[in-house]
């Protein structure tokens, strides 16, 4: 496994911090699917403060416009895994199904939000594409403020996830944005000044700060944090703007502060982070099979235990490259593009 993932030149410390993230996705599917246990809610609202923000600005951190893309890693997979997913909820999950099977594909299933979402950030990239700082400040202030508006919009929830879309498409810009900006972050993560310590203590110091102020306030709940809730009486404008400043700075604390302890290679787990589209989409099977089963409880309570040793088993297994070059050609239509190479040839 090590070897297969040894580049060079390749920016190890991104692949630790999605090993990070696709650990924690997995983990907090399975705490939905788990009983109750001391601190599973805040654990569980922690989690979602930053792991959907932070995963969307890497995904813009690193996309490049490609229509190729777009129609066999994006569109050819959403279809694809829509079918799936549809079929295991109807014919495994499903006890007496009322009605006959169907698809529908302009409301996706679950976890598959984030795949069609991806799909319209990256039909926009070439017209959000700008050079100059101030032209690059203006949009994310336009984007930050549409998406902050968009919550009174309680009519398109889940239909073609737009209101996910319209709530985390500033965060995919900002990372398209601060790809720009990279050799300034490298410059800045291997500076040893006290200048670079103090701003990184500074960002620590008003994150923990940010963090506990959240995790306090019992009247945010951690479905507010994803991106699909209307505001209704309980959930409005203030509390959503408290949300995305916790989640900004998170993701400034994680590329200018944590980047700094994992910038090298890490046996696995740098790995694993380069593997995470397979595990995304393919553990959402094992976890709704963990709770139909209750694979995760104890005499009917929820153990935490347990569950982090599902996570580990369930990332270890669809992180390896055996299973990420067959997902590759199964899943996301490499077989397809090859085809298509070969008839315009």
């Amino acid at each position: 496994m090590a070897e297969k993932c040894v580049k060079p030149d390749r920016e190890y410390s991104y692949d630790n911090i999605k090993f990070v993230l696709i650990f924690l996705v997995v983990f907090a599917h399975l705490l939905e699917v788990n009983g109750a246990f001391n601190g599973k809610d805040l654990l569980y609202k922690l989690i979602y403060s930053f792991h959907m923000p932070m995963f969307i600005f890497l995904s813009g951190y690193f996309a490049r416009y490609s229509r190729q893309k777009i129609a066999f890693s994006f569109v050819y997979t959403y279809i694809l895994m829509q079918i799936l997913y549809s079929a295991f909820k109807y014919y495994v999950l499903t006890q007496e199904p009322a009605e006959p099977f169907s698809l529908n594909f302009t409301t996706p299933y679950w976890l598959l939000w984030y795949l069609l979402a991806l799909i319209f950030f990256y039909l926009l990239i070439p017209f959000f594409r700008q050079s100059d700082r101030r032209k690059q400040a203006a949009v994310l202030i336009v984007l930050f403020a549409v998406s902050l508006l968009f919550g009174f919009d309680s009519t398109i929830g889940y239909y073609f996830s737009l209101a996910r879309f319209f709530s985390f498409l500033p965060f995919f810009v900002l990372g398209m944005y601060m790809k720009d900006r990279s050799k300034e972050i490298e410059e800045f993560i291997k500076s040893k000044s006290l200048k670079a310590f103090l701003l990184s203590f500074l960002l620590s110091a008003v994150l923990i700060a940010a963090v506990l102020f959240l995790c306090r306030n019992t009247k945010i709940q951690a479905s507010m944090m994803y991106g699909s809730k209307a505001y209704s009486e309980v959930f409005g404008l203030a509390e959503k703007l408290q949300i995305t400043v916790v989640a900004l700075l998170w993701i400034a604390f994680v590329v200018l502060v944590f980047q700094r302890f994992v910038h090298f290679r890490i046996p696995v787990i740098s790995c694993i982070g380069k593997n995470t589209f397979p595990i995304f989409l393919l553990h959402g099977f094992a976890v709704k099979m963990a709770g139909k089963w209750g694979l995760l409880n104890i005499n009917g309570e929820g153990s935490l235990c347990k569950t982090l040793l599902y996570t580990v088993v369930l990332v270890l297994l669809l992180g390896n490259p055996a299973v990420n070059f067959c997902f590759k050609w199964i899943f996301t239509g490499e077989w397809l593009k090859r085809l298509w190479a070969r008839l315009g040839r």
